[in-house]
């Protein structure tokens, strides 16, 4: 099977596995627990495609392939975010709790040093900046990999990408006084960490 952009990578050395077979992996996974939880086994699995495209991001593959670590935060669970218009208004609430939340908590109360998205535009003004550069060179890529999940979509524009960035922002405040947990979440969380250890 061809691999759309196998030059993307979800991981470094020594496994060096391309984004989608990543995404490919996850989404069968989430569409299983989906199924035996009871949940919609079709919600579960555009989360697991959209959950690591940020991914595409060439901030994210540069530092993935340095020897060095770069001290600036960067999270691509944020570039995910910009691309949450692909999918209908009713289903992005449980998009984005699998999404944003599926490596850090959206935020961390009496940490300084915490990392998720709330904590970061708290700390830091140009998150979305950051997350977002070079956004015209690697957002093509993203939508080649979307188009090979039959999620058909143009291409997204940097303002509508700050559209989705603060759609995702306001409902994370919100969310933040409502609850602390999230079933979806857990679910991506699972089938992230069982598809990861298949890949060792």
């Amino acid at each position: 099977m061809l691999i759309p952009c196998e030059h993307i990578k979800a991981k470094g050395k020594p496994e060096n596995t391309p984004l989608f077979t990543h995404l490919s992996d996850v989404a069968l996974v989430a569409e299983k627990i989906a199924q035996h939880c009871s949940l919609d086994s079709t919600i579960a699995k555009y989360g697991a495609i959209l959950h690591d495209i940020g991914k595409c991001s060439s901030v994210f593959q540069q530092r993935l392939m340095a020897e060095e670590t770069n001290k600036t935060i960067f999270r691509h669970e944020i570039a995910s975010s910009f691309f949450i218009s692909v999918f209908e208004p009713h289903l992005r609430p449980m998009l984005i709790e699998m999404i944003i939340g599926h490596h850090k908590s959206v935020k961390t109360p009496n940490d300084s040093k915490a990392k998720g998205i709330l904590d970061l535009i708290e700390n830091r003004e140009d998150t979305f900046e950051l997350h977002s550069k070079d956004w015209e060179i690697w957002m093509p890529d993203a939508i080649k990999i979307l188009n090979a999940f039959n999620l058909t979509t143009n291409n997204i524009s940097i303002e509508l990408a700050e559209k989705n960035f603060n759609e995702v922002v306001a409902y994370c405040e919100l969310s933040v006084k409502q609850q602390n947990y999230s079933v979806w979440r857990g679910l991506l969380i699972g089938a992230d960490h069982f598809s990861s250890a298949l890949d060792k």
